[in-house]
Order: C-alpha cells, then sequence, then structure tokens
C-alpha cells in the first residue's frame, strides 16, 4: 500500500511506494528529504530541476519485465565528462522489490539492484579498449568518466543519492549482451552493478504508441 507524504515545504502530497528507507523529491517545489526507516523525515539540503528533454520512459509508466508488472516511480539524471544518461527505478508491485532501467542514446539496459563491491585497483591502472576478466567473463572497457551533475525525480532508494563528483566506468561483455558499471568513490570505494541489453519494445510500455515513430 502506499505511504503519503506531505512536503514540509510547499504542502505537495506524494504518495510513495518504495520501502523506506528511502529519497523523495517533491514534485512541487523540488526538495529532497530523506524518509527514514521510522518514518521521521529529514531534508537532504538539495533542490533538483530536472532539465526539459523528451523520453519514451517517465514517470509513472507502467510495463512488463520477466513476465512481472512494473511501474517506474524513479529517476537518476547523471551527467558526465562525455555524456548524460538516466536510471529509472522500476517498480515491481507484487514482491515489492526493483531494478533498474538505464538509457542511453534510445538503448536501454536492465541492471540489478544490487551493487557487489569491487578492488578499485582492479580497474584504475586501465584505459578505455582494455579488456577485464570479471566472474569468468570477459569485458570491453568502453568508457572512463566523471560524474559532474546529478539530478532525480519521484522516489529512490537512500543510498543511491549521490551527488559527489565520482569516476564511473562502462564496460561490455564481449558479445554485447550484459554490460556493467563500476563506480569508483572518495578514498577509493568502488562498487560495480551488471546489466542486460533490453529491447524497449518487449517491455511493452503503456505509453508505447505515443512513440511509435520512434520504433
Amino acid at each position: 500500500m502506499a505511504n503519503n507524504f506531505n512536503c514540509p515545504a510547499c504542502g505537495t502530497t506524494y504518495s510513495f511506494k518504495i520501502s523506506k528507507p528511502l529519497v523523495i523529491c517533491c514534485p512541487g517545489c523540488g526538495k529532497t528529504y530523506t524518509i527514514h526507516q521510522n518514518s521521521s523525515i529529514t531534508d537532504t539540503g538539495h533542490v533538483f530541476k530536472m532539465p526539459e528533454e523528451i523520453s519514451l520512459v517517465r514517470l509513472g509508466v507502467k510495463g512488463v519485465y520477466s513476465g512481472l508488472a512494473f511501474e517506474i516511480v524513479g529517476r537518476i539524471k547523471s551527467v558526465t565528462t562525455y555524456t548524460s544518461s538516466n536510471k529509472w527505478l522500476m517498480w515491481f508491485e507484487g514482491s515489492g522489490s526493483y531494478r533498474w532501467l538505464a538509457e542511453n542514446n534510445l538503448t536501454y539496459f536492465v541492471y540489478e539492484p544490487e551493487e557487489s563491491p569491487i578492488n578499485s585497483s582492479v580497474i584504475k591502472s586501465k584505459k578505455a579498449g582494455s579488456t577485464v576478466e570479471m566472474t569468468g567473463n570477459f569485458y570491453q572497457l568502453t568508457e572512463i568518466a566523471k560524474q559532474l551533475e546529478f539530478y532525480m525525480q519521484g522516489e529512490l532508494p537512500e543510498a543511491t543519492l549521490n551527488t559527489e563528483h565520482y569516476y564511473k566506468i562502462e564496460l561490455s561483455k564481449m558479445d554485447v549482451t550484459q554490460f556493467a558499471t563500476i563506480c569508483i568513490y572518495e578514498k577509493n570505494d568502488a562498487d560495480i552493478a551488471y546489466g542486460k541489453l533490453v529491447s524497449i519494445k518487449e517491455l511493452g510500455l503503456s505509453n508505447i504508441n505515443e512513440y511509435k515513430d520512434w520504433l
């Protein structure tokens, strides 16, 4: 069941769906709050105004992945030294679980929610084009960039609010069916997330007919 949040700044009511602790960006004023496990609320100090752009994916859109119905309830926009990309939070009502739908130049990937720690020394000496072995598979390092700007909409798991300037390293499996993103933070802490290439048509998004000329 959805829980109601009333923005302390502007009074806008928002019904959130994912489990606490989470972060909510008020759709009225853009102020951002953490809702803790005990339901107390903390102002994060961030105000986000998402840059205007047209996207097939947006908050409230519904679809199906691996036979399970989901709704898009959150969004991260990350601007790096080379490009910008979107990650949309896919919330699965039946289980209360979530995954990420990553969008980059009309190419889409589904990432699992859990990120695994990784030794940053494994990757820091590598350059674009290098081959890296991980979990028994070979990946090609395709891009090394630094996050410069962070924006959000909707609701996100608390740990995913990260506005710092960290390094993002993108890798692609040799058969281009699986991808990985490594993030290296301050003090050389690093984690890795794995994603799979998906066809946007297969997700059966509820607004897909609005963009049929794109597909």
